[in-house]
Parts: C-alpha cells; sequence; structure tokens
C-alpha cells in the first residue's frame, strides 16, 4: 500500500477519483504546457462548426489520466469554458464496450452522473433511456437512439459534450474497423460533440480513413519528465527529500511520472534506505502488473517482448530475433504490433543507423532482472551501488560530479569484476549517463 502525504489525497492510478476539482488541482504539476494546448484546442472549438479534437499519446504511467482529470476540473471551474463545454469522463478503459451503440450508452451514464448535482430530473431521465435501450438489443437502432438522445440532451443544456476517454485505440479494436469509421464520421460531422482522447499505440488510420481523417485531431505527445520536471513532481509529494539528488531515480524510472509519485509518496515514511531497496520495492508493487502484461500477450509477441526485458539496452530487430530465437521477419510483425500497444518504443539514432526497440518501460527489464536472479540480478545491483558512488548521499554536493566520485565507482566495479569486465560494465551502462565523464 502507497502511504500519502499530508494534503489531497494521491491517487496513482485512477487521478481524479473520488476527488474534488480542487484537490486534482492541487495535486497536478509539470504538464502545464501540454494542459493549456488542450484548453486551446477546446477553446477555438465554441463557436466553431466544426470541432477539432485531441489525441494525448503516451506509454502508460506518463501522465495522460491525470492531464485528462486536470482538463475535466477546469472545463467546470472556469467560467470562460463552464459557459459552454460540459465534460464527460470516462475514468476507467471500458473495457466493456463491444460496439458502438455501447459507447454511446456509457456516454449517457456519465453524462447522467455528470448531471446529477446541477439538474436531477434529466439524470433520471438519461438513466431511464439507457436501461430501455440496452433492453431493446438491436444495435443500429439503440446507436442511433443514443447519439440522437446526447445531442438533444446538449441542445437542452446549451452546452457542447466534451468526452474525455481513456485508451482509444482499446476501444477502437473492441468494436472493430467499421465502428471507428463510424465515429470518426460522427466526430467529423456533429459539433455538439467533440473528444479528447488518449491513446498508448499510434492509433494512425491508413488508406481512406487517414484522408478523412487528416486535420481532425490534435495530437498531444507526453514526454519523460525531465530532471528538473522530476524534481519538482517529488517535491510536490514529498516536500521532506525535497533536497535528495533526483537524477538517479529520473534515469531508473525513465522519467515516469507514475513511478516517481510511488516512489516519493512511499520514501516519505519509510526509514533511511539505498537506492536498491527503493527500486526493489518499486518493482515488486508493480509485479501484479508487469507479470498481467506478459500474460496477456500471444505467444509469439510475449517471446519478442521477454527478449527485449533481456536485452534491456536498445536493440536492432536482428540482436532482438537472435535472443528470441526468432525469424528477423516474424520479429518485425511482433514489434510493430508491441509499438502499436504501447509497450515498445523504437529509437532512430540522430546520425542514421538501424531503428532500434526498447522497453517502453525502464523499470520492466530492472524487474524481470530481479526475478531471474544470478547474473542478471546482480548487473543490477552493481548498476544501482555504482549510481550511488556516481551522484553521492542526496545533499546538495551530490550534483557536483567529480572525477573522486567517478573513481570511487570505477574502484567499485573492479573489486567484484575485475578491470576488464568492469570496463566492460561501464560500457554496458554509459547510455544511462547523460553526463557520464570518459575514463
Amino acid at each position: 500500500m502507497i502511504p500519502t502525504t499530508v494534503g489531497a489525497p494521491l491517487r496513482i492510478f485512477n487521478p481524479g477519483l473520488h476527488q474534488s476539482d480542487e484537490d486534482v488541482i492541487s495535486r497536478f504539476c509539470v504538464r502545464e504546457t501540454e494542459l493549456e494546448s488542450i484548453l486551446e484546442v477546446l477553446r477555438g472549438n465554441i463557436e466553431s462548426s466544426s470541432c477539432q479534437h485531441v489525441l494525448i499519446a503516451a506509454p502508460h504511467g506518463l501522465g495522460k489520466s491525470m492531464l485528462l482529470a486536470r482538463t475535466a476540473a477546469e472545463l467546470r471551474g472556469n467560467g470562460e469554458f463552464s459557459e459552454w463545454l460540459l465534460p464527460v469522463l470516462f475514468m476507467d478503459e471500458c473495457h466493456g464496450i463491444a460496439d458502438f451503440a455501447g459507447f454511446w450508452l456509457d456516454t449517457m451514464f456519465l453524462l447522467a452522473s455528470e448531471l446529477a448535482a446541477s439538474d436531477a430530473g434529466l439524470a433520471a431521465e438519461l438513466l431511464t433511456a439507457v436501461a430501455r435501450m440496452t433492453a431493446q438489443g438491436a444495435e443500429a437502432s439503440a446507436r442511433s437512439a443514443a447519439l440522437g438522445m446526447l445531442c438533444r440532451t446538449a441542445d437542452r443544456i446549451g452546452k457542447r459534450l466534451v468526452l474525455l476517454v481513456e485508451d482509444l485505440e482499446e476501444i477502437c479494436l473492441g468494436m472493430g474497423e467499421a465502428c471507428r469509421r463510424q465515429l470518426s464520421e460522427v466526430l467529423l460531422s456533429e459539433p455538439r460533440i467533440m473528444l479528447v482522447a488518449t491513446a498508448t499505440g499510434g492509433l494512425e488510420p491508413s488508406g481512406e480513413d487517414r484522408r478523412a481523417c487528416a486535420g481532425m485531431f490534435a495530437r498531444q505527445e507526453l514526454k519523460p519528465l525531465t530532471t528538473a520536471e522530476c524534481g519538482e513532481l517529488w517535491r510536490s509529494i514529498n516536500g521532506a527529500g525535497a533536497d535528495r539528488n533526483i537524477r538517479p531515480l529520473e534515469i531508473l524510472t525513465g522519467g515516469n511520472p507514475r513511478l516517481l509519485a510511488m516512489l516519493a509518496a512511499a520514501a516519505r515514511d519509510w526509514r533511511p534506505h539505498s537506492l536498491l531497496e527503493e527500486i526493489a520495492a518499486l518493482a515488486d508493487a508493480r509485479t501484479e502488473y508487469f507479470r498481467a502484461k506478459l500474460e496477456s500477450l500471444p505467444n509469439s509477441e510475449r517471446r519478442v517482448m521477454t527478449a527485449v526485458l533481456d536485452l534491456w539496452q536498445a536493440a536492432t530487430t536482428g540482436e532482438i530475433a537472435a535472443r528470441a530465437r526468432m525469424d528477423v521477419r516474424a520479429v518485425s510483425t511482433m514489434l510493430k504490433r508491441l509499438m502499436d500497444r504501447g509497450a515498445i518504443l523504437r529509437e532512430t539514432p540522430a546520425g542514421g543507423g538501424r531503428r532500434r526497440y526498447a522497453a517502453a518501460e525502464p523499470l520492466y527489464c530492472i524487474w524481470r532482472r530481479l526475478r531471474r536472479g544470478g547474473g542478471a540480478a546482480g548487473e543490477v545491483r552493481r548498476l544501482l551501488r555504482f549510481m550511488e558512488e556516481f551522484y553521492g548521499a542526496g545533499d546538495a554536493r551530490a550534483s557536483r560530479l567529480s572525477s573522486a566520485t567517478w573513481e570511487t565507482g570505477l574502484a567499485l566495479l573492479e573489486a567484484e569484476r575485475g578491470p576488464r569486465e568492469a570496463l566492460a560494465v561501464v560500457g554496458d551502462i554509459r547510455r544511462h549517463f547523460r553526463e557520464l565523464p570518459e575514463s
């Protein structure tokens, strides 16, 4: 269980769940620029005859859910928007949506929840209609009736509906290609409904769909946090540890705000501990999540994913194929599928060269190594001990990288593995340290 700090409740996985808008706003930080970009699109939609929609694209844990919750809070509380727009926030990934009618029926249900406090009568009408349309069963008639009632409700309250939807690509996969095309048609033609959605994959249409949807979405990509942003997030959750050196945690979490938030919340109440203890505890807390992700993959994709995790470093298709003992062409297909799932990221060297692939969540690789034990776990232990030596104990002096700390870290490696292997390890981990001095 993750302890929370004093103040607004901390929601690691479900920001906004049973929280006031004030709590959400007080917890929000480091994504202000992205929030303003989304609000600028919605501002332009208020009096437009055709709406532009927003797609927030990022791997898991980079702040998509928090950004949706914060957007909803702004639409409710800021008079510039609340007079014209009404947010309808989907709080989960909507795994139960099997067709287009189901999507609109879920929207009606959530809209009723949003209206319950201000117009209980209208909310009750919506819920009664949801029950009636669900009982009728026919997808086509329920779809048309639900969409029609949503549009009439928007006219009745004098506001446009802003649907804030998690994992849009999963909903589209569940509904099928025809339903995705129908959704695109509604979004292109119906100004009373606009969409702000998240996706871990690209959600890229193809062929005629690509031409039809060109310009429909303003794409907002969330990047890993910078060192300064990691420090700001840490301080907002764990003020007591604000003076620690945040760089090692940035490296090991890949600048993932969810993982940093978990560490910051836990570290406030823990006894003094080592970096290894922190990361091992975080990996342990994520075990069910990582295990479920692997188990949900088809066998061939799982085989490629474990090869990527075992290699740890970004690797070429050929290197991954060799590790997985699979045909290169088959691996190339599996990598594309894993990228669509948001599990793998592709890196293209700045100076050209072959593309490389790595796990979207660096902690995933560490989790697998620690669980495998033996030499794999030993490599993680050595890396973390080296980082402690290299970055220091966490006070103000730790930010000054000196040859003394470098020599201490290298000496630690040499004592364990000998000079030649120590230099090999340094070569393996050099990519983690932008400011690592040359040896």
